[in-house]
């Protein structure tokens, strides 16, 4: 698997986390707070991005300096998998 797919796949694993474990949760006690599942998302996304060692700007052929990548992956993988499709995967249209 290329870094990519990789990146697709820890996106998939973490809209599933976030929407079956962390959502119900704000649902049943904070539904107010709904508007922090998207950092949330971003912070698990980090956490996975980090652990697996996926750096998907150098998977697209951007170098950028250490601290950047990470981020731009967390913000990548926290997005979801239709964003990570959206941007590498589509055929333009």
């Amino acid at each position: 698997m290329d870094a990519l797919e990789v990146g697709l796949f820890l996106a998939l694993v973490n809209e599933r986390l976030v929407e079956y474990l962390i959502s119900p949760l704000f649902d049943r006690y904070w539904e107010d707070g709904r508007w922090l599942l998207m950092y949330v998302a971003l912070i698990t996304g980090g956490v996975l991005s980090f652990l697996a060692g996926v750096d998907l700007l150098a998977a697209a052929g951007v170098t950028l300096a250490y601290p950047v990548n990470l981020i731009v992956s967390a913000v990548l993988v926290g997005g979801g998998a239709n964003l990570i499709h959206d941007l590498f995967f589509s055929d333009g249209q």
